[in-house]
């Protein structure tokens, strides 16, 4: 990362011809947020690191009317898409304050992130239990208000109606997603899905009436009410170690008769 906010490749350097492509900020759309949220002014305190277990670069920044690392953006890199092109996926947290960070070797020798707080304290990042220090801690996600045109151009000026949402998620524990409907940033409904699987454990369920529990993909849907041109989810959960793991999100709308009067 650079003294601007821009993450770059080194290996994106070797093509020919084009070193613009080494900005994987830029070619993402990250470039404005950065600029509007990152005090660059104080981008000397940032740290990073390359977590090579998950594929994952990790960065400690400074948010705007702050000088200490209050901010991690964590850019994960699966398969190529093709040759010579990432899809980075970006993640970005709040929670603490890192003003360093570093690889400490797990029980198995793996590497794994950990950090050093403003109090002084040592925390390893990357823990299976959704907590700190036994405290819990919110997880918030949101789309973009979508008009659907990349779907259909014609929807981009078409009023739509919602009729369902259907989430698919892999089963983490009987606790439940809230998700919050918005159309055109007005709230119309809020809906829970439930993380569990549906089904009962080994000695306690009802032969004939319960079916056994499993930890295979799930889909669940529920009705949703509102309509607009543009359409945006948010989803929350803040329990203690209720951790969620979607794969999904479908939406099921009609389009609503826009004949003059």
């Amino acid at each position: 990362m650079d003294r601007h906010g821009n993450i770059h490749s080194l290996a994106a350097t070797n093509e020919f011809g084009d070193i613009n492509s080494s900005n994987i900020g830029a070619l993402n759309d990250i470039t404005d947020f950065m600029r509007s949220n990152i005090n660059l002014g104080s981008m000397i305190r940032a740290s990073g690191l390359w977590y090579q277990g998950k594929r994952q670069a990790w960065f400690a920044l400074p948010l705007v009317g702050s000088t200490e690392n209050n901010f991690r953006l964590i850019v994960g890199f699966q398969d190529p898409v093709a040759e010579g092109q990432l899809a980075p996926r970006f993640y970005m947290s709040r929670r603490d304050i890192c003003p360093s960070l570093w690889l400490i070797p797990d029980a198995q020798n793996v590497p794994r992130p950990a950090f050093g707080d403003n109090a002084g304290f040592v925390w390893k990042a990357d823990q299976d239990a959704r907590n700190k220090g036994g405290a819990a801690f919110p997880i918030v996600f949101e789309t973009s208000g979508t008009d659907l045109s990349y779907v259909d151009q014609q929807l981009a000026t078409r009023s739509k109606a919602g009729h369902f949402l259907e989430i698919t998620f892999e089963p983490r524990g009987d606790w439940d997603l809230t998700v919050e409907v918005h159309w055109d940033d007005v709230l119309t409904c809020v809906k829970q899905f439930n993380m569990g699987s549906g089904g009962a454990v080994l000695g306690s369920f009802i032969l004939g009436t319960d079916v056994l529990a499993a930890s295979v993909v799930r889909s669940v849907r529920r009705r949703i009410e509102g309509s607009g041109r543009r359409v945006k989810l948010i989803a929350e959960n803040d329990g203690l170690n209720q951790d969620v793991s979607i794969s999904g999100f479908h939406l099921s709308f009609g389009l609503m008769d826009e004949r003059w009067t």
